[in-house]
C-alpha cells in the first residue's frame, strides 16, 4: 500500500469556501455557474421504498390493478378467478445520486484524478485486510465520495480512510474492527500517528457525520445485485462478475452519473453478453429492473471502459486492490475474464 502522509486532522482541512459547517459548501457555493449533472432518467421506477424488494400479490378478477404493479402476459391467465403478479418496489434514487457531483476531482479537490484513484485503492486494501462485509465496503466508498465532493482534503489523509471505515463498520459490523486492529492500523498509518487511535476515531466520527449532514443511509449498486442476478438466472461465476463490475464502478466518481440500479442492470447486461446468452435482455429483466436495454447502453459503455482499464492494470505489481480481491479463488478468479471488445 502506498505511504499515507499523516500531517493533517479531519477538522483542519483546506476547506472549499462556503456557508456550511466545517467548510461544507452551502447551496450553490461550490458549483457557481455550473448546471446540475445530467442524469439518465428511469421512467419505470415505480415507487419509493427504503429497501428494494419483490412481492408476489394476488389480484381478484374485476379488481383494479394497484399502483406500482405491472402485469406481463406470461403472468396472466384469462378466466382464472384471481391473478398472481409480482409487484416491484424500487428505491427513489435521484436525490442520492445528486449528493455527489461526478466532476468533483477538478471542481472541488483540484487534484490529479490519479491521486484520488489511489485513495480508493488504499480504501479497498484496508477493507480487505479488515475482512469487511460487502455492504460496509460500498457504504465506506460512498462516504468518501461524498466527503471529497464537499470539502478539500489531502488525497492520502489517513483520518478520512480510517473514519469512513470506522463509521461504516458501526453500521455494518465486520469480523475485524479498525478500532481494535492496533497492529494493522500502526502498520498502515504509522506507529506514532495519534489521529488513528481509538479516541481520535470517535472524535473524527463526529466530524465525518457533520460533513455528511448526519445522513448515513446510502443506495449503492450492491443493493440491487442479488435481486437482478436472480432474475437473470445467473450462476455463481456470473454473479461474482457482476459484483466485480459494480465494485469497479463504486471507486470511480464517474459512476455517479448513473443511478445505482442502472449500474447493476448494465453490469447484468454486460455479463450476459460476455457469456453469450442467446437473449441479452428479457421481458422479465425489463420488468424487474425497470429498464429497457436501450436505457442501459451509456452505463454499459462506462462499465466496459472501466473493466478494460482494470484488466490492463491487473498486469502491474502490485495489482489494484479490487483486481487482487476478485482474481482470488474465493471469487472464482473473475478478474481474469477478458472483457468484450466493444
Amino acid at each position: 500500500m502506498a505511504d499515507v502522509p499523516c500531517d493533517e486532522s479531519f477538522g483542519e482541512t483546506n476547506n472549499v469556501e462556503g456557508s456550511g459547517p466545517a467548510g461544507i459548501a452551502g447551496p450553490g457555493d461550490d458549483a457557481k455557474g455550473l448546471p446540475p449533472p445530467s442524469l439518465p432518467t428511469n421512467p419505470l421506477l415505480l415507487r419509493e421504498s427504503r429497501e428494494p424488494r419483490l412481492e408476489r400479490i394476488t389480484i381478484q378478477q374485476g379488481d383494479s390493478i394497484p399502483e406500482g404493479v405491472r402485469l406481463f402476459e406470461e403472468f396472466t391467465h384469462p378466466g382464472a378467478p384471481c391473478l398472481d403478479a409480482y409487484c416491484s418496489l424500487f428505491l427513489c434514487e435521484g436525490g442520492y445520486v445528486e449528493r455527489v457531483r461526478p466532476d468533483y476531482p477538478i471542481t472541488v479537490q483540484q487534484h490529479d484524478p490519479g491521486q484520488i484513484s489511489q485513495l480508493f485503492d488504499n480504501l479497498l486494501r484496508c477493507a480487505n485486510q479488515l475482512s469487511m462485509c460487502e455492504t460496509a465496503i460500498y457504504l465506506a466508498a460512498d462516504m468518501v465520495h461524498r466527503v471529497l465532493s464537499r470539502i478539500q482534503v489531502r488525497q492520502y489523509a489517513p483520518y478520512l480512510l480510517a473514519s469512513a471505515l470506522f463509521v461504516s463498520q458501526k453500521l455494518e459490523p465486520s469480523k475485524r474492527s479498525i478500532a481494535h486492529a492496533t497492529r494493522f492500523v500502526r502498520k498502515l498509518f504509522g506507529r506514532d500517528n495519534e489521529k488513528t487511535h481509538r479516541e481520535a476515531l470517535f472524535h473524527n466520527e463526529l466530524a465525518l457525520l457533520q460533513c455528511l449532514d448526519y445522513r448515513m443511509e446510502a443506495i449503492t449498486p450492491y443493493s440491487f445485485l442479488t435481486v437482478f442476478c436472480s432474475v437473470a438466472d445467473f450462476g455463481s461465476r456470473e454473479t461474482k462478475l457482476v459484483h466485480y463490475l459494480t465494485q469497479i464502478a463504486i471507486i470511480t466518481w464517474d459512476s455517479y452519473r448513473f443511478y445505482p440500479s442502472m449500474i447493476t442492470a448494465a453490469a447484468v447486461l454486460l455479463v450476459r453478453e460476455t457469456f453469450n446468452y442467446p437473449c441479452l435482455w428479457s421481458a422479465a429483466l425489463v420488468y424487474h429492473t425497470g429498464y429497457l436495454r436501450e436505457d442501459l447502453l451509456e452505463a454499459r459503455q462506462f462499465l466496459l471502459e472501466s473493466w478494460w482499464k482494470m484488466y490492463s492494470a491487473g498486469e502491474r505489481q502490485p495489482p489494484p486492490a479490487v483486481y487482487a480481491k476478485f482474481v482470488s479463488s474465493e471469487f472464482d478468479s473473475v478478474a481474469e475474464i477478458k472483457p468484450p471488445s466493444q
